[in-house]
């Protein structure tokens, strides 16, 4: 019965959404009204958090983002709402949430990659043509024309990626910044990765460490921090190279995950000090969706405990015939949304956009598209595509600018981004402030 409830998108858990100073209140009226126990302090949640308690309970608390999350009936949960003045916000069904693969279109193409690279080539020399016979008062002139015909390659000592956004030309190294990433996992027998990590936890049942059982994560956290000088031959690909990694398992092998493991691991990231959580994962906006104000509130409890939450806004798109709303959470307010660029700073043809409906607005853009990073054995190195990939290369160069200015506060580093962004001759729905760009 619960592999069926899972199949059409419910896990049988419900989220209840609260104020944190008010946990006590909280807790009490659970255990009075619905039956319900859990931590009433911050200091009881800790210490279940750290015996591993927690895992056999019906109902567990994330103090510090003001919710819990319960697998008890619903008609018992939903009790909490019974009278008035209640400190309860709101209580719903929980979400799965999906990592973002990469398309497969390009891949269905039969065209041989000399007779793509003419086109392209044709294509270019085109557009140059017509800018340079436009009007002086086009809105798109030769200069910007450049910018969007510009075209990067991975070098034997750089991924287009890291040229693209300047890193290779930083002296920044993320060093003292903790960074927080929660995916599948990493590969924590790569010691490249592994020297990175201070600590590490899985929150999905039945899995006892962060051990990565689908690649995404080690693809992901290689970009976010991978090695100075990789022991491999090939280019650099890690950005962050010298941070403080705290690796939060919240997806599974097959790249679902459930909205309170989600939860628990952005509480944990927060309560660590982490100053940047890296999250290449969403669920998509859909009509049948209550448009509520949770991740807007969490993401405002992360920038004041200077934490600034980064996200994917997802590749549900079909451009042009169809361009899909920025997925959840990335489409609140307080929540950096990003999307994905090509390596000819071309929007890739799966990025979410801003859609004037729920679903929020790109802050800023990524390179996405045919990204190396590492791998899972036996591979060890890769290419992959989507904004997941787009979203480590927001978060590392975040943490780049806070080892450059440790006192500026996350709101203060998220104006920044924007601030120093490259701007690009596209919509800004689509691309927000443009390319993300290292100090």
């Amino acid at each position: 019965m619960a592999l069926k409830r899972i199949a059409q998108g419910e896990t049988g858990r419900y989220l209840i959404f609260f104020h944190p100073a008010m946990l006590p209140e909280v807790a009490k009226i659970a255990q009075d009204k619905a039956g319900l126990a859990f931590s009433a302090t911050q200091e009881e949640a800790s210490i279940q958090f750290e015996s591993g308690a927690w895992r056999g309970q019906d109902t567990v608390v994330v103090p510090s983002l003001g919710v819990a999350i319960s697998s008890a009936p619903a008609e018992q949960v939903k009790r909490m709402l019974t009278g008035k003045h209640l400190p309860v916000k709101h209580v719903r069904k929980e979400y799965i949430f999906k990592i973002s693969p990469q398309a497969e279109v390009a891949n269905s193409l039969s065209l041989s990659p000399e007779y793509l690279k003419g086109f392209q080539a044709g294509v270019n020399s085109l557009v140059g043509d017509l800018l340079r016979n436009a009007p002086p008062d086009t809105m798109v002139g030769i200069e910007a024309a450049q910018e969007t015909l510009t075209s990067f390659a991975d070098s034997d000592t750089f991924t287009w990626g890291l040229q693209a956004t300047g890193v290779d030309q930083s002296k920044f190294s993320g060093k003292g910044v903790r960074i927080a990433i929660l995916d599948t996992g990493f590969d924590m027998a790569n010691p490249e990765l592994a020297a990175r990590v201070v600590a590490s936890q899985s929150f999905i049942n039945g899995v006892t460490t962060a051990q990565d059982d689908n690649g995404h994560g080690t693809h992901c956290m290689g970009t976010l921090c991978g090695p100075k000088m990789p022991n491999r031959p090939g280019p650099r690909y890690g950005i962050a190279y010298e941070a403080e990694l705290f690796v939060g398992k919240v997806m599974k092998a097959d790249g679902y995950g459930f909205e309170g493991d989600i939860l628990h691991g952005i509480g944990w990231a927060v309560q660590n000090n982490c100053r940047v959580i890296s999250m290449s994962f969403g669920k998509a906006i859909d009509k049948s969706m209550v448009k509520t104000n949770e991740y807007d509130d969490i993401g405002t409890i992360a920038l004041r405990s200077n934490c600034l939450l980064i996200a994917a806004a997802g590749n549900d798109s079909v451009r042009p015939e169809r361009i899909a709303p920025v997925n959840m959470p990335a489409n609140a307010q307080t929540v950096m949304a990003v999307g994905a660029v090509n390596r000819h700073l071309g929007i890739y043809a799966n990025s979410n956009g801003g859609s004037g409906m729920d679903g929020g607005n790109i802050d800023v853009v990524g390179p996405g598209v045919e990204v190396g990073s590492c791998k899972l054995p036996p591979l060890g190195y890769g290419l992959d595509t989507g904004t997941s990939m787009a979203t480590p290369h927001v978060a590392g160069i975040a943490a780049l600018l806070m080892e450059a200015d440790p006192a500026a506060t996350a709101e203060q580093i998220w104006a920044r981004l924007l601030q120093s962004a490259n701007r690009l001759v596209l919509p800004s729905s689509d691309v927000g402030s443009g390319l993300v760009q290292a100090p």
